[in-house]
């Protein structure tokens, strides 16, 4: 379903109905579409998407040189 924004404005209700049932809706100023409305995901299925985000997140960055532990024990020392 494709409305504009005006159209949204006044429909807002009936396309959060829509959603709700599984409908997709797209908002769309001057014939382009710059937004979509969808039902959200299940907690379950974001929480999973999210652990595989960081995950894979964590696999670009570089080991540390130096464990976490040995810059907090470096840092007390030169504080003294």
């Amino acid at each position: 379903m494709q409305f504009s924004i005006r159209e949204a404005r006044q429909k807002l209700s009936h396309l959060l109905k829509a959603v709700e049932q599984g409908e997709e809706v797209e908002i769309t100023r001057r014939g382009r579409v710059v937004a979509r409305l969808t039902r959200p995901e299940s907690p379950e299925k974001e929480q999973t998407a999210r652990a595989a985000e960081r995950r894979a997140l964590r696999a670009q960055l570089p080991a540390a040189r130096t464990s976490s532990v040995d810059l907090i024990r470096e840092q007390r020392d030169e504080r003294g």
